[in-house]
């Protein structure tokens, strides 16, 4: 895809002013925005509409609204709405200004084992709502991890690699980021559910406590191979009972691994007495569906719009391709010049250089 305009700062378009650019993403830039009723800060994501080249690229963008419509939990960003403008769909989120994990673990180089805790439980409380809601993420990882402000509550965020799952059926979608992914994921096997993201949790219960990757190598061959056979050690400063549920979550086999239910029985996870209430007390801040019910059916709609739009300018697209491929064959045949369409997102990408997304 084509990189995506910023509107300039103070500019508006239907309720909301533009600020400065946040970052930018796979599918266009984050900037800054508030409702200019409410006041409310939000983040905004703009996604040029013309710039979708295939199929794959709308069903990404489309997954991910869709999906963020059916969640409603304090540690899972919020979407507000989507507003469409002529050229962009802008993507209306909750602001979570404290930064990435990754850069809060990284400039403290590791995470003592109590800090980590508070963390880990607020995304095991994410990931399990996401989870009954047949919800699987595929691509956790520190930089899909952002805090608040006060760096009190953390939120998962970027799900356009997910996939809502039928229980007793699979996902069978190679994706997500190579250092991150599963067994089963490296091996492009068909069968991906909830436990790739049980094993995710592993990888980054590890770098918060030890500041580095379990599985780590100078290619992608060498790491897979890692990966499949599980292979790791522990730094002479990680608790015996930290790498007993490193251990059990970072399981090759994923029918073995252990549940969120049973993450929450661990003895690590409860070695914190007194960070119980304060995360119930974050757990109590979680939305009731009832006030965004509106907003969410309004956002359904706005995207099953979008999704059949940009087929159609994707299909045109094609044919157009094809009718230049024609013109240069001298109309002998049928043109095999038309843009191929994207193959599934492999773990095969860099993990950092282009996955830095808000």
């Amino acid at each position: 895809m084509s990189e995506a305009p910023a509107f300039e700062e103070g500019s508006q378009v239907g309720d909301y002013t533009f600020g400065r650019v946040l970052g930018e993403g796979a599918f266009g830039k984050v900037q800054l925005g508030k409702h200019t009723s409410s006041e409310t800060i939000c983040a905004i994501k703009i996604v040029d509409k013309s710039a979708f080249d295939n199929v794959d690229d709308v069903e990404r963008v489309y997954r991910e609204t869709f999906i963020l419509t059916k969640l409603n939990h304090v540690n899972v960003i919020r979407l507000f709405e989507t507003v469409s403008s002529p050229d962009a769909l802008l993507i209306v989120m909750e602001y979570a200004g404290g930064g990435e994990l990754q850069q809060y673990v990284e400039t403290r180089n590791r995470l003592d084992e109590c800090d980590a805790n508070r963390i880990f439980r607020q995304l095991v409380a994410g990931v399990e709502y996401c989870h009954r809601e047949r919800i699987v993420h595929r691509d956790l990882k520190p930089e899909n991890v952002l805090f608040t402000e006060d760096r009190n509550i953390c939120k998962i965020v970027d799900f356009g690699l997910s996939n809502i799952s039928r229980w007793g059926t699979k996902m069978g979608t190679n994706c997500g980021t190579p250092s991150f992914s599963s067994p089963e994921q490296v091996r492009g096997d068909e069968n991906i559910g909830p436990e790739t993201d049980i094993w995710s949790l592993g990888v980054i219960l590890y770098f918060m406590i030890c500041g580095f990757l379990p599985f780590e190598a100078q290619n992608l061959s060498s790491l897979f191979k890692k990966i499949q056979g599980g292979f790791f050690t522990f730094p002479d400063h990680v608790s015996r009972e930290a790498r007993d549920l490193i251990h059990r979550l970072l399981v090759t086999t994923a029918d073995s691994r252990a549940s969120c239910a049973a993450i929450k029985t661990s003895a690590w996870y409860l070695f914190y007495p007194e960070l119980v209430a304060q995360v119930q007390a974050v757990s109590d801040l979680t939305r009731t569906k009832d006030g965004v019910a509106e907003a969410h059916h309004r956002c359904v709609a706005q995207s099953e719009a979008l999704l059949k739009e940009a087929e159609k300018q994707a299909q045109a697209r094609r044919r157009q391709d094809e009718a230049k491929g024609e013109a240069d064959d001298g109309g002998s045949g049928p043109s095999h010049t038309g843009r191929a369409r994207r193959a599934p997102t492999a773990p095969g990408r860099d993990s950092r250089a282009a996955e830095r997304k808000v």
